[in-house]
Formats: structure tokens, C-alpha cells, sequence
């Protein structure tokens, strides 16, 4: 995806900050300052107190009803959707992830096809290539690409990348949001404990090796913590199982470094894929000139669109002086 960092951790970052501001707005939208306050409002609450919520019809989920609550953009369409699902005998909230933006789709379809950028306008390309949200609609600001999609390209590409958007975003992907920024709390705890097993100079292959140079060499502070203390922690990070014992030798745990992988694993996004394009055109000459007479149509309509606007703005100009 171009518009996509290829360094995890950046995508990780990325995909963390989104979900927080999506709960900020779902937070805001509902008068709730936590998920406790917002699971709570998505069971008793009423949508008539904000038009951006709307509450749809109990759904059937592996055996399970839930009541889903949708949170509206400005565009009147959905942002995301959010519903309670029963965890190991805890409501946990669940919402749509969405982790790239229309725009960076639609650029990436571009790139794909190899449509000429010179006839993309100044406006649209820079919007296509700037940074944005994933809940971003491409309707709401301009220079508005979802109408630029729609006339300023030939006809047979403007249906490819439709088609595709609509492909990608037929199947929203649901995300136990707690366990989300769960893992992330334990990938944080996790370096940390690594960070300070290097000041320490001990080693840091596992929970296990650890208890084992800890015994012989008696002399770290790390002994004085209680059954259940760090090293039994780290061996819960991935696999959610508590050990029976405390500090105890034996390869009974992952190693740190396989830990990490595992909850680095969870917390990487799954990126849209994009399927095989196949262009309508037997030669890149025809395909150059649609694509320069698709901007040219473009360029007529939006002059009449500010011709019209002119004449309206006049028309109004005329009656106030009446």
C-alpha cells in the first residue's frame, strides 16, 4: 500500500492512534469518558440524543445476540460500528477496524493501473498523496475526490477502482478492542522488562534461562519478588496462561524474544489486498488518450459548475439591492 509505512512499528503506532481517536468520538458522541461508560451506554443507551449515533437491529453472532451501535460521519454514512461480545465471561467491546483510507486505496489502485499522473489534477493528486485518517471521507472537504472519481475519469477505470473499494470494504474486519490495547500495554511491559534485564547484565533468552542464573549467582533483587513475579509474568504475555509455581526453572515459557514476536504478530494491522487489475485497453496510446480526454471532460464540467455558481451568486447580488 504506498501510502503505508513498511516499518511495523510504524504501522503498529499508526493503527493504536486510530482506534484511540475513534473511541474520542465515540466517547464525545455518547457523553461516556471509558469503555466501561461506553459498553455500558451501547446496552442501555438511546440514539435520539445524537443524529451521528444509530443503533441497528440485534444481530446473531456464533449463538450470541449484541446490540450494535453505529457512529455516523458527517456524510451520513457509517464510520464504525461498535457492539459487545461475550470473552471469557466478560462483555468485551468490539468495533470495525479500519487501518487505511479510501484515498490511499484509490492512489494505490492508480499506481497499480499506471494511469498517467499529468492527467490527475494538481488538487486531487495532492489530496490522493497527502496523510490521511482511515475514517476520512473522500466526499466531505475539497478538492472532493469521490466526484472526481466519478467524472474525471475514464469510464472503464473509474468502475475498477469503485468496484475494488467496494470489494475491500464489503466485509468490515471486527477487533475485541480491549485485548487490542491489552496486547499493546504487554508488548510495552515487555521491553521494558528486557531494558532491564540488560542493565542488569543478566540474560534475556526467556523466563526460564533466567530463574536458572538467578539461583546460581543469588545476588540479583529480582529474587525477592513474590510467586507469580516476573518471570512467571513474562510467560504469560502470549499465551494468556498463568503458571503454576512463580519462579521456577524448566522450559515452560517462550522465550522473550518469541514472546515479543507473538504480540507484535496481534498487533500489526492486516492491510487491504488488492486483487489483479487487468486494463480495457489494447495499447497504451488508447489508454493515454481516454485518460487525456477524461481530464479535459473533467475541466469543461467543473467551468460550467462555476459558471452556474457565478450566475447564482449574481442573481442574489441583484435581488438584495432591489
Amino acid at each position: 500500500m504506498a501510502g503505508i509505512a513498511p516499518n511495523v512499528r510504524a504501522q503498529i503506532t499508526r493503527r493504536l492512534d486510530v482506534m484511540r481517536e475513534q473511541l474520542r468520538k465515540a466517547f464525545t458522541a455518547t457523553g461516556t469518558r471509558s469503555i466501561k461508560q461506553l459498553k455500558e451506554f451501547i446496552i442501555l443507551g438511546d440514539s435520539r440524543r445524537n443524529s451521528s449515533l444509530h443503533f441497528l437491529s440485534q444481530s446473531n453472532h456464533n449463538y450470541v445476540t449484541s446490540r450494535t451501535m453505529a457512529l455516523m460521519n458527517s456524510s451520513d454514512g457509517i464510520d464504525q460500528k461498535f457492539r459487545l461480545h461475550h470473552v471469557n465471561g466478560k462483555d468485551h467491546l468490539f468495533a470495525t477496524e479500519k487501518v487505511v483510507s479510501d484515498f490511499e486505496i484509490i492512489n494505490e489502485i492508480l499506481f497499480r493501473l499506471d494511469y498517467p499522473r499529468e492527467y490527475i489534477p494538481a488538487a486531487i493528486l495532492a489530496t490522493l498523496e497527502d496523510e490521511h485518517s482511515p475514517y476520512n471521507s473522500t466526499s466531505e472537504n475539497p478538492p472532493n475526490v469521490a466526484h472526481w472519481l466519478r467524472n474525471g475519469l475514464p469510464e472503464e477505470i473509474s468502475d475498477i477502482i469503485m468496484n475494488e473499494i467496494i470489494r475491500i470494504l464489503r466485509r468490515p474486519k471486527w477487533v475485541d478492542v480491549e485485548e487490542l490495547f491489552e496486547n499493546a500495554n504487554r508488548l510495552l511491559g515487555l521491553r521494558e522488562w528486557k531494558k532491564g534485564l540488560r542493565q542488569l547484565n543478566l540474560p534475556d533468552e526467556g523466563a526460564a534461562n533466567l530463574v536458572g542464573t538467578l539461583a546460581k549467582k543469588k545476588r540479583s533483587p529480582l529474587l525477592n519478588l513474590p510467586e507469580g513475579g516476573p518471570a512467571n509474568l513474562v510467560g504469560t504475555f502470549a499465551t494468556g496462561a498463568r503458571r503454576m509455581g512463580g519462579l521456577r526453572p524448566g522450559l515452560h515459557n517462550l522465550h522473550i524474544e518469541g514472546q515479543e514476536a507473538v504480540l507484535i504478530a496481534r498487533l500489526t494491522p492486516v492491510l487491504p489486498e488488492i486483487g489483479d487489475l487487468t486494463l480495457p485497453y489494447q495499447s497504451l496510446e488508447e489508454y493515454r488518450q481516454a485518460a487525456h480526454t477524461a481530464m479535459e471532460d473533467y475541466e469543461n464540467l467543473l467551468e460550467r459548475i462555476a459558471s452556474y455558481r457565478r450566475r447564482q451568486r449574481n442573481r442574489k447580488t441583484r435581488k438584495n439591492r432591489k
